[in-house]
């Protein structure tokens, strides 16, 4: 990128430029392009509110209509892990929990597959997110992906018991 346009003046970069930059890649890197993108965008928008610039609505319009959408080409290219046979978990816990991972990690480990939730989830979880009572975890829709309010009961299976 930075030969493309690095030494281009702010108000001197257009439309064109910014495709010929994200050609190259928009295909087989396209979360890197989607990043350049936007990062593009913002430095542009930052040139417009310094006075370095007019603001040009075309720009963003144009670059974006020249390629297919970020996101469908992502989900296309996207491959799931095949999820593991429920009666094989144990097993696997089992398995896991005996190699030398320190025991923070199995715990949150085990928390993270018994509850179906993203490790990210599990590793910001707050005491006051857990209703012991209730047996029920409530994660704030701030610290969720889809931003929705998300409810895990909670059993006592597993060998974390507090």
């Amino acid at each position: 990128m930075f030969p493309a346009i690095g030494r281009l003046p702010i108000d001197k970069v257009c439309a064109r430029d910014v495709i010929e930059v994200l050609q190259p890649i928009w295909f087989n890197k396209t979360e890197t392009a989607y990043r350049v993108r936007d990062r593009v965008f913002q430095v542009l928008q930052w040139g417009v509110v310094q006075g370095m610039r007019k603001s040009d609505e075309q720009l963003e319009t144009m670059v974006r209509s020249a390629f297919p959408s970020a996101s469908k080409l992502l989900n296309q290219k996207r491959k799931h892990f095949a999820a593991l046979p429920y009666p094989e978990v144990p097993a696997f816990i089992d398995k896991f929990n005996r190699t030398g991972v320190p025991e923070i990690v199995k715990l949150l480990h085990e928390f993270t597959i018994l509850n179906g939730n993203r490790s990210g989830e599990a590793r910001g979880a707050n005491w006051d997110e857990i209703d012991f009572e209730n047996r029920r975890w409530v994660i704030d829709k701030r610290r969720m992906k889809m931003g929705v309010e998300h409810r895990i009961p909670l059993t006592q299976i597993g060998r974390a018991h507090v």
